[in-house]
């Protein structure tokens, strides 16, 4: 639990429009002026699980994104089929990827990955397993 404490009783927020990096959109950034507090209790021992329903839903969750595409970034392109991903998860796993999204090889605008040389269900199960680690 994270908590915000206020030192002179006044809670001073100043807030921020930027433009990310490649232009797509604005987002919002708070800035806590350095006067401000921010600590970090512990939780009870029964708060605290074990970790593997942790696993579990980080596996679940990021499932979910994919299926869903939520906040996909980029379109991996197989033949006449296109699947939505994430650079964020895909680049660590892979050096090609990785490559891809630094050198901006793809295509900037659409940020298109045309893969040529493989089936559609084998890039499916590899992006699968690099979003959840399993099949």
């Amino acid at each position: 639990m994270l908590l915000m404490h206020q030192i002179s009783g006044i809670q001073c927020r100043d807030t921020k429009d930027f433009i990310n990096q490649k232009g797509r959109g604005k987002f919002q950034v708070e800035y806590f002026p350095p006067v401000s507090k921010i600590s970090v209790e512990a939780a009870d021992d029964d708060e605290i699980n074990d970790g593997e329903d942790t696993d579990e839903k980080v596996e679940m969750n990021l499932r979910e994104m994919l299926d869903s595409e939520l906040f996909s970034d980029c379109i991996i392109k197989v033949g006449t089929k296109s699947m939505k991903a994430h650079q964020c998860i895909i680049g660590p796993h892979s050096d090609m990827f990785k490559s891809m999204f630094f050198n901006e090889i793809i295509e900037v605008e659409e940020e298109i990955i045309d893969i040529t040389l493989f089936m559609v269900f084998k890039v499916r199960a590899m992006i699968e397993c690099m979003f959840t680690g399993s099949f």
